[in-house]
């Protein structure tokens, strides 16, 4: 039996490494991994879509429940309230709600007041910037 007693030497034999096809493997290395890349991204872009609708539909609801809620709690307080609350206490918390719906009425005239008198101006602007 023979046996080899030349070391073996683990580099590369640099001419066995030709520089062809160390740019080809870095070719389909880099196209391996702009697939790859790309892959996700579509998988990523389809789950979102796919999930988009069930999220606004999730928040609508969580929106339902929100308002109902506070309505509910709304009407139970203030028909309780009504009931067990003396006299005095009633007519203010009457005058109060009144006096709060005016207030908010009256803010959202003076919106809509100053919208309105806002877009005369801005079209006139843009009209006097084509003369």
């Amino acid at each position: 039996m023979t046996m080899n007693t030349e070391a073996h030497d683990p580099t590369p034999d640099p001419q066995a490494c030709s520089s062809k096809g160390l740019r080809e493997t870095w070719d389909e290395l880099s196209q391996s991994l702009t697939e790859a890349i790309l892959r996700g991204a579509r998988d990523a872009r389809r789950q979102a879509e796919e999930g988009l609708p069930k999220l606004k539909s999730d928040l609508s609801k969580g929106a339902h429940h929100l308002a109902y809620t506070l309505a509910y709690v709304g009407a139970f307080g203030g028909a309780i309230a009504k009931e067990i609350l003396p006299e005095t206490m009633k007519a203010g918390w009457q005058e109060g709600r009144d006096s709060g719906k005016r207030a908010a009425e009256d803010a959202i005239r003076r919106r809509h007041e100053s919208k309105e008198a806002e877009s005369p101006e801005e079209s006139s602007d843009a009209e006097g910037a084509w003369v």
